[in-house]
C-alpha cells in the first residue's frame, strides 16, 4: 500500500512514525526504543506493545535498534565495521563481508562510499534481511539516500518495504508526540 511517512528520530534513544493515508488521514503511529517498539493502528482502535526483541522474529538477534537506526538512514551498520571483516573490490565497489555469530554479512560501497547495500543472511535460522540504497539526495552539507528498499524473509513471514524520502533534514529540535487513547485494545 502507498501511504506517506513521517520519520523523525533522536539518535541512539528513538524512531517516531506517523502512517497517513488518501486525504492525509493518520492511520498508524509507531515509537521504537532501544528497549521497546509500540505500534498504534488508528483505523481499528488497537496496539502492540512488544520488547524490542520482537523485531528478531524478522530480522534475525543481531538486529538491534542501532542496526534499524542505521538502516532507515542509509548508514553501515556499526558492528559490521571490525577487524575481522574481509574486505574486497568488485568493480568500483567495496565489499565488506563476513560473519557475526551465526550471521554471514556482506556490505556493498559505492565508489563515493555510501552504502547502495546491505545483506544480512542467518542460514540456520532461515532469515534474510537485504536494504538497497539506490538513489542518494543533498541534505544541507550531507549526502543520505532517498530511495531505500528493504526486503526481509524468516521462514514464511516476507515483508517488503520502499521507502522514498522526499525530504530530509538534520539537528532540528523536534517533538515526538505519542500517547495510547484509552478506548484502544492491546493486541498479542
Amino acid at each position: 500500500n502507498d501511504v506517506t511517512l513521517n520519520l523523525r528520530i533522536q539518535h541512539d534513544k528513538k524512531i517516531w512514525v506517523s502512517v497517513t493515508a488518501l486525504l492525509g488521514l493518520e492511520v498508524a503511529r509507531a515509537l521504537i526504543t532501544p528497549d521497546s517498539i509500540i505500534i498504534i493502528n488508528r483505523l481499528q482502535g488497537m496496539y502492540i506493545k512488544k520488547p524490542f526483541s520482537y523485531v528478531n522474529q524478522y530480522a534475525g538477534k543481531q538486529v538491534n535498534y542501532q542496526t534499524l537506526e542505521a538502516l532507515l538512514v542509509g548508514n553501515a551498520i556499526p558492528q559490521l565495521l571490525n577487524e575481522s571483516a574481509d574486505i574486497s573490490t568488485n568493480n568500483a565497489n567495496t565489499v565488506i563481508s563476513g560473519s557475526m555469530q551465526t550471521m554471514l554479512y556482506k556490505l556493498i560501497l559505492g565508489p563515493d562510499f555510501k552504502v547502495s547495500q546491505t545483506n544480512l543472511d542467518n542460514p540456520q535460522a532461515g532469515q534474510h534481511l537485504q536494504v538497497t540504497n539506490s538513489a542518494f539526495i543533498q541534505a544541507g552539507t550531507r549526502i543520505v539516500p532517498s530511495q531505500i528498499d528493504i526486503a526481509s524473509a524468516v521462514a514464511n513471514k516476507k515483508i517488503q518495504i520502499s521507502l522514498h524520502y522526499n525530504s530530509v533534514d538534520f539537528d532540528k529540535t523536534l517533538e515526538y508526540p505519542f500517547s495510547i487513547p484509552d478506548r484502544f485494545t492491546p493486541v498479542d
